[in-house]
């Protein structure tokens, strides 16, 4: 539960930082930005959660969390294609809240 909160921050700062402008630039940046922060980020606490609670060891505790990876990386892509959709259906929305 302590990982949500840096990994939405994580994911936010690291779509601010991306370029976007067209349709498929921003889904790309949203699925970048999704991997790092929901992927990388949420599973690193996932991990060490596992170790410090639960006494596993770290590289134990990282394969049991390998089965969690493939359906995450489909929740990324289908963010991406949200995305996606939104900015064809939105072209004049200012993405991350930038001014044109």
């Amino acid at each position: 539960l302590v990982g949500y909160p840096v990994a939405a921050f994580v994911t936010g700062a690291v779509m601010a930082a991306l370029p976007q402008g067209t349709p498929l630039r921003t889904a790309v940046s949203a699925f970048i930005a999704s991997v790092a922060g929901g992927v990388v980020c949420l599973h690193a606490f996932g991990i060490v959660g596992l170790h410090l609670l639960v006494q596993m060891p770290l590289a134990q505790a990282a394969m049991a969390d390998l089965v969690f990876v493939p359906g995450d990386l489909v929740k990324c892509v289908l963010c991406a294609l949200v995305v996606h959709t939104v900015a064809k259906a939105l072209p004049d929305w200012p993405f991350g809240g930038r001014a044109r």
